[in-house]
């Protein structure tokens, strides 16, 4: 009996493990804001470019009816964020620099003219969040490359650890 509960416990524990150590790797982000007009009126349905600098690789979202849009799950990197609604000058956010579990707001503030001229939005200070009073640092992109080469080794550390405490389990039921 007490050898069957040391065994469910250990199979508990394993998956919990498990669980809690995928559960922390994550490499993507979170690109979203607002799209406004220069009086500050919300602009709905708004198609919005998210192109990631490096790769080439885009994504197109529309804002909402209260001009927010939502960009999720995008890998780590640096972004171009673009729109070009009818009847506005198209507005570029460039070298949006977007970090591994990080919610980054790019609001897009449209000048009204033809689309074919650019306005183009830069911002060298760096952001302050202020959605939630999460304290958080930065992991750079050999960081996340160097957790991948060492997770195997603490899922073998633990698998080690939990092999050890079944032999203990085994060790202390009396002899029959």
């Amino acid at each position: 009996m007490l050898k069957k509960l040391g065994l469910q416990v250990v199979v508990v524990l394993a998956g919990a493990f498990v669980f809690s150590a995928n559960a922390q790797t994550t490499t993507v982000g979170t690109i979203s804001g607002t799209v406004r007009d220069e009086k500050g009126a919300v602009v709905p349905r708004a198609e919005v470019s998210i192109q990631d600098e490096r790769t080439g690789a885009s994504r197109t979202v529309n804002s909402d009816d209260n001009g927010f849009y939502l960009a999720p799950s995008l890998p780590a990197g640096r972004y171009t964020v673009s729109t070009a609604p009818s009847g506005f000058k198209k507005t570029v956010a460039q070298a949006v620099d977007l970090h591994v579990a990080e919610n980054k707001v790019v609001n897009l503030d449209l000048q009204v003219g033809q689309v074919t001229e650019t306005v183009t939005v830069s911002s060298d200070a760096a952001p302050v969040e202020t959605r939630s009073g999460e304290v958080s640092s930065l992991i750079t992109e050999k960081q996340v490359t160097e957790l991948t080469v060492i997770a195997p080794i603490r899922f073998s550390k633990i698998v080690l650890w939990l092999s050890a405490l079944v032999r203990i389990l085994q060790l202390s039921q009396p002899a029959r």
